[in-house]
């Protein structure tokens, strides 16, 4: 599986695709994600959910208490429409990132370390669904709940930083295609 993987992303992983992809993810971050909120009519967000490292719920009362029905709208269809789809991307893109710099500079490396990035896809996903989760059932949060969402924040965290150590390792280190 990790192969396969590994096979399709070789196809993207071209200075091409890096540079496109890169535009792309300052789009969303520096674009999309800061004027959504101001789109839809409601000012400046308040630090989201998905930004945090863990969360309680008393922090996630509070969060929603001061978004209000209006602002809990808006992150709801912030998630939807923006942060799921960003997922998919950036999964995706930083595999590529990931490949392209192996291709390069280290052959002899397992496939399964372009498959990193698809783990913090796969956490920003429960968490996504997770958060849509606690807007509906709010106000009625409970503990295990906001407690599981939490873990898939911080687990999606802890994958990012996974990989983007797997990614300073493997552009710090010598090359191994250099060495033949």
């Amino acid at each position: 599986m990790f192969e396969r993987c590994r096979k399709i992303i070789d196809r993207w992983a071209r200075p091409g695709w890096l540079w496109a992809g890169l535009a792309v993810i300052i789009f969303f971050n520096a674009v999309l994600f800061p004027v959504f909120p101001k789109w839809m009519g409601l000012g400046n967000m308040p630090m989201v959910l998905d930004l945090r490292l863990h969360y309680s719920v008393s922090g996630v009362s509070k969060l929603f208490e001061t978004l209000g029905p209006k602002g809990l709208h808006i992150y709801r269809l912030g998630e939807l429409l923006i942060d799921i789809p960003y997922m998919f991307f950036y999964s995706f893109y930083y595999a590529v990132v990931l490949r392209y710099f192996l291709k390069r500079k280290h052959d002899q490396w397992p496939g399964w370390i372009v498959c990193l990035p698809f783990g913090i896809g796969i956490f920003d996903f429960l968490e996504n669904t997770g958060i849509i989760y606690l807007i509906h059932s709010y106000p009625r949060l409970d503990g295990v709940s906001v407690g599981l969402v939490s873990a898939m924040t911080t687990a999606k965290w802890l994958m990012a930083a996974i990989t983007f150590l797997a990614l300073l390792v493997i552009w710090l280190k010598p090359s191994d295609i250099e060495k033949k």
